[in-house]
């Protein structure tokens, strides 16, 4: 990842994403954040820029993230992918997510 990096938050929580942001500020003073609510406005977002790092919630109400890589592994495939989720239940993502371009799967706490 560059000095300058390019990343993308798709996280619909307010305090999650607010979090996140605070940490990859700290981390990462020069990067370049941005943030999307939903998965439509990511979409959006997607072709504006070469996104070195793609931060997403496996669940939003628009859509899940695991079939969002699809979208990201097209526009951007040499990104790196963080899927988070905070549902105990998505003890299958990880394997399909790795097939599926992710880097890293993590739970909310």
């Amino acid at each position: 990842m560059s000095s300058h990096p390019f990343v993308l938050i798709i996280e619909e929580n307010d305090g999650h994403r607010f979090l996140i942001e605070e940490q990859l500020k700290a981390g990462f003073p020069l990067a370049h954040i941005e943030c999307a609510h939903s998965f439509g406005e990511a979409l959006k977002l997607l072709p504006q820029k070469k996104w070195d790092l793609l931060i997403l919630n496996a669940k939003l109400s628009d859509g899940n993230g695991i079939d969002f890589l699809d979208e990201i592994t097209e526009h951007h495939p040499f990104a790196a992918v963080a899927i988070l989720t905070d549902n105990p239940e998505n003890h299958v993502v990880p394997a399909d997510s790795r097939h599926r371009g992710s880097v890293e799967l993590d739970r909310k706490s």
